[in-house]
């Protein structure tokens, strides 16, 4: 997002007068290998999602439905919109993703993969692991370089995006194993952060923390018990991971005015509304104008954790906040960035105090020129929960794609996305615990 907000000041504020403390990006440490909090227990998460959410009266395609009467589901309505799509005439690739699967044998299955993609695969693969192609489709070993070759039969066209028809994108076989691994994921609840499409460090923790609530080995890989496990949920795996989806005026409200706390560019939009990088919009419309009207394939947000949270834990280590349910149970993880050693974030237990949607910012109470309106690019991001000692919150972030690879000055910094989600179902007076 924009370079105005890389040096945040110490001490800010927000409507209602709450004082709060921004956060300030610094280079982070590697994390270590994320285990599950005490207070989870083994319970799915399934269960708890069935419980609560009211299913069979859900529209189709459409995803963020908040329908019930409970003040979780009012307010992830007021913070959520919701997003109709189609599966109609989608691309190529987002049609491979939302079919693949993974098999023990480490191939990709692609079940209704084109006779033509498996022949350029073969062609394509050049490592002995490859050598006897799987009958399913795709090697995890292929050379995309080549594969890319075979298919256009002219590299340098490949390199050329402005040459590619629209919707033809190309997607290295691994990495479509990865979005899906990554959907599933944020569908049961343990956000990765922006969609990459890249096996990245918040993906890992996601899926570890995944693996230990379901008393799985830890991996950095996925395996099959892992992939079972996510798997094992029939609603959640038949749900398209990349849709269509026509955008609107509303979707673009972009400014370049320098106070002015909005998008700074269609993509930057896009990107945030979908819960993905601005690369992969790019990626995945490589020919297709961001503009009211046209129609553009992005990620299935589908829907949040829909139960309430009475308690969150923040391991200020594993940048991880762990979101658990009255009964103890883990119903939701997200990665995090939190307070350096200059400007750490507190220990010990907090409570919920207040919660802000949309909050204004401010570094000096004496001057209004000082106040920031509220927007995605509002140094708080698009939601504030207020804690109990003055100055500290969670709240949303104006960069999404560097949650965990930043520090803060003392706050616990979420994705826009999730900090909305979490002012949803995080109740009054909530325990927030720092480790």
């Amino acid at each position: 997002m924009s370079a105005y907000h890389k040096i945040l000041p110490c001490f800010t504020s927000i409507v209602l007068a709450i004082s709060l403390s921004a956060c300030q990006q610094s280079p982070n440490q590697a994390m270590d290998v994320p285990t599950v909090a005490t207070a989870s227990t083994a319970a799915s998460t399934t269960a708890s999602v069935t419980a609560s959410s009211p299913a069979p009266t859900l529209k189709a395609n459409v995803s963020q439905q908040f329908i019930g009467t409970s003040l979780v589901q009012q307010r992830l309505k007021q913070a959520l919109p919701e997003i109709a799509y189609t599966t109609d005439n989608l691309p190529m690739v987002a049609q491979q993703v939302n079919q693949v699967s993974w098999s023990p044998t480490g191939a990709i299955e692609l079940k209704a993969m084109p006779a033509s993609a498996v022949v350029a695969s073969q062609v394509a693969s050049t490592s002995p692991a490859s050598a006897t192609p799987s009958v399913t489709g795709f090697q995890s070993t292929i050379d995309y370089a080549a594969l890319k070759q075979s298919t256009n039969g002219n590299q340098s066209s490949v390199a050329n995006k402005d040459a590619l028809p629209s919707k033809q994108v190309f997607i290295k076989p691994d990495e479509l194993l990865v979005f899906k691994t990554q959907a599933l994921l944020n569908w049961h609840g343990h956000s990765v952060g922006a969609l990459t499409g890249i096996m990245n460090k918040n993906t890992i923790k996601a899926m570890q923390i995944f693996q230990q609530k379901h008393n799985l080995p830890v991996t950095t890989t996925m395996d099959e018990a892992t992939w079972s496990a996510l798997t094992s949920n029939e609603t959640l795996n038949k749900q398209p991971i990349f849709i269509n989806y026509q955008l609107t005026r509303d979707d673009l409200v972009i400014t370049k005015a320098p106070k002015d706390m909005q998008y700074k560019s269609a993509r930057e939009a896009v990107a945030e509304k979908f819960h993905m990088s601005q690369k992969l919009v790019s990626r995945l419309n490589p020919t297709t104008p961001l503009k009211a009207g046209n129609v553009i394939t992005v990620y299935n947000p589908y829907q949040p954790n829909m139960t309430e949270v009475t308690k969150v834990i923040s391991d200020k280590k594993k940048n991880i906040l762990y979101a658990y349910a009255a009964s103890g149970e883990l119903v939701a993880s997200y990665p995090t960035t939190v307070g350096s050693n200059y400007t750490p974030s507190p220990s010990g237990s907090l409570k919920v105090k207040n919660r802000v949607l949309n909050p204004t910012y401010n570094t000096d109470f004496s001057s209004k020129e000082k106040w920031l309106p509220p927007g995605p690019n509002n140094p708080v991001g698009r939601a504030w929960i207020g804690l109990s000692k003055r100055g500290y919150g969670i709240h949303g972030s104006p960069e999404p794609e560097l949650i965990s690879a930043q520090k803060s000055h003392g706050c616990v910094r979420l994705t826009n996305w999730d900090a909305l989600s979490l002012y949803g179902t995080i109740a009054d007076g909530a325990d927030v615990v720092f480790e």
